[in-house]
């Protein structure tokens, strides 16, 4: 099965199977079954090229790492996941807002647990007079309700 993956990223980047195989050192027709056979390159190789286009070699090799490599790698690049923000252990936030010094992001959709940080506001403005890019969006959920969903005074 080709390897549309390289085949685009050659192509974004104006570079002919024979250039790569030039760079990378290997015979143009090597180069050539990686693309139209699907062919997968040595770990060196793979490393250079995607070095070369800058993509991940899992992008452009999926099947290139065997099934206990692929869960190690994403296992790297997770530090801790928490299926609930309230599982998140509180002092997390102060001292992630705390270690941030070039950028923070805030992007929630309802953002209410924000109130829980009482030194949010203050923090955010020291960071910003420090010199960090602060950014904020927020969506929150709106909910007309009718009169008739009201309890009626008197009841």
């Amino acid at each position: 099965m080709p390897n549309d993956r390289l085949r685009d990223e050659l192509m974004r980047q104006a570079l002919t199977p024979a250039e790569l195989a030039e760079k990378i050192g290997v015979d143009a027709k090597t180069a050539e079954r990686w693309i139209t056979q699907g062919r997968t390159p040595y770990p060196r190789h793979r490393h250079a090229i995607a070095a070369m286009l800058g993509e991940s070699e899992r992008y452009l090799w999926p099947d290139a790492l065997s099934p206990e490599k692929a869960t190690d790698a994403a296992r790297s690049e997770l530090v801790a996941l928490y299926p609930h923000r309230n599982a998140v252990p509180a002092d997390l936030w102060d001292r992630l807002l705390a270690d941030a010094a070039h950028e923070i992001g805030l992007l929630v959709y309802v953002g209410m647990f924000l109130t829980e940080q009482p030194r949010l506001i203050k923090t955010l403005r020291g960071k910003g007079k420090s010199g960090a890019r602060i950014r904020e969006s927020a969506k929150a959920q709106s909910r007309r309700r009718s009169a008739t969903h009201w309890p009626t005074s008197g009841r």
